[in-house]
């Protein structure tokens, strides 16, 4: 899920600085996983990663809108979670 609006007629992304190797430093969007415990939703997995992420408590969130995820895929390897949707 990417987080995409609209700012003074220009399309915009949610961006971070990454804290870590590798590429410290540059650019990123957010990423993080999801956490069946604490998120029900797509929706609650995007949130709860961006308020995590040091800038993001500068996204107004009301400009901000989500939308229902068509398929959620996860990264080779992972095991899907069967209680998140």
């Amino acid at each position: 899920m990417v987080l995409l609006t609209l700012a003074q007629g220009k399309l915009q992304a949610a961006l971070h600085r990454r804290r870590r190797q590798p590429f410290q430093g540059c650019l990123a969007l957010p990423g993080g996983y999801v956490h069946p415990e604490e998120d029900a939703t797509a929706e609650d997995t995007a949130r709860r990663v961006l308020r995590e992420k040091p800038a993001s408590s500068r996204v107004i969130w009301s400009s901000w809108a989500l939308s229902p995820a068509r398929r959620a895929t996860r990264a080779a390897g992972r095991r899907p979670s069967p209680t998140w949707r």
